[in-house]
């Protein structure tokens, strides 16, 4: 509505009626989400390939844009619509009637363009670019159920519309935005219900063989571990360290178990930890199990370490919570120690999966409190 009062957006979309949406089209685009989901996941792999390829040592930083800029003119010396992010050339393709090769064309030279762009060190995103490809993707998919006869023929604008949308969510996210882009330009509650229904199916598709967002894609090949907007922020400043106990109980590993049960009182503690004589972590002993009367008649001939677990799994004080709960997962573990570092073995704290998870819990609670506003 302020664009519109303001002379309107650059970009103009609109586009005319469109009629009701039949069973048909709707398994039909259900279809092409899940070409979309496909292609998307694609285009996300197929990033890290170029920019390996244009990281190679013999390739100087200041040569990449070069190469960069030599393929894309070469592209677009075939096409002009690989340049930019595709606007205009969206506005001449979407009444256009195109060849089906010709459509192929566009879309393998568009995601050539943006991967080699991103490698060679231009900035810029994916977003309307996914748009443009994805309406091509559309395009192509109504072209080809039309040549392959007539009763599987459905309306290209909503093709064209659905897979606009889903090869958006697939690379960017945002279903809810996708489909409000959509209303926003038919005005057409039966389309945009299809469109919903497309981008829930590749998000779900792209959630479950991928895992991410092209921008969250982007930011674990840079080390990151976030997989969606809750994690940000807080998910990075709760560490081991920050949860973790430092009243560590302690037994040298040679100690008998008789020994041990003498320092250690039953209930006193849930694990103690079993150092050598370096004082370096060689596992932890459960309380319980050290207390256990199948153990009573050999107590003062076993030396503890016999009962020692977790020796080799262990956490760091920079591990954030939701690494750390992937390792208490892995082990099957309630406790487990945590180290200096990871070239010191040295103890100096241990944490509980419950506590860990409770936090987990918690944190989660808190940053959706925070985004209601309660």
């Amino acid at each position: 509505m302020t664009a519109g009062g303001l002379g309107g957006a650059p970009y103009s979309l609109e586009i005319a009626h469109v009629g009701k949406v039949n069973l048909e089209e709707y398994l039909a685009m259900i279809a092409l989400a899940l070409i979309a989901g496909a292609l998307g996941i694609l285009v996300m792999r197929s990033s890290s390939l170029f920019e390996r390829v244009f990281r190679q040592r013999w390739m100087p930083v200041w040569i990449r844009p070069v190469i960069g800029g030599v393929c894309v003119g070469g592209m677009a010396i075939i096409t002009p619509q690989v340049l930019a992010a595709g606007h205009g050339a969206m506005l001449l393709n979407f009444h256009r009637e195109m060849l089906p090769s010709v459509i192929a064309l566009i879309i393998l030279l568009k995601l050539f363009a943006c991967l080699i762009s991103l490698a060679s060190g231009f900035r810029g995103g994916l977003f309307f670019a996914s748009l443009f490809v994805g309406s091509l993707l559309g395009k192509l998919f109504a072209a080809l159920l039309a040549e392959a006869g007539p009763l599987l023929a459905v309306d290209p604008v909503v093709a064209t519309l659905t897979g606009m949308a889903t090869l958006g969510v697939a690379i960017v996210g945002g279903p809810l935005t996708m489909s409000f882009l959509v209303l926003e330009m038919t005005r057409s509650v039966d389309v945009t219900a299809v469109v919903l229904a497309g981008c829930i199916v590749t998000s779900v598709f792209v959630r479950f063989m991928f895992g991410h967002s092209f921008s969250t894609w982007r930011l674990h090949l840079r080390g990151e571990t976030i997989r969606s907007a809750n994690d940000v922020g807080w998910l990075r400043n709760l560490t081991v360290a920050r949860m973790m106990r430092t009243d560590v109980g302690t037994s040298a590993a040679t100690a008998t178990i008789a020994a041990c049960r003498r320092e250690f009182v039953l209930g006193s503690r849930q694990a103690i930890m079993l150092v050598n004589n370096a004082d370096e972590y060689s596992g932890l002993v459960l309380l319980p199990e050290l207390f256990s009367g199948d153990l009573d008649s050999i107590a003062d001939e076993i030396q503890v370490v016999e009962l020692a677990r977790y020796a080799d799994v262990t956490l760091l004080p920079d591990m954030n919570v939701k690494t750390a709960m992937q390792i208490f997962d892995e082990a099957e573990a309630e406790i487990l120690a945590v180290l200096e570092s990871a070239e010191s073995r040295k103890v100096i704290g241990f944490l509980t999966e419950a506590f860990a998870r409770r936090r987990y819990v918690e944190e989660i609670d808190q940053a959706a409190r925070g985004v209601l506003g309660t």
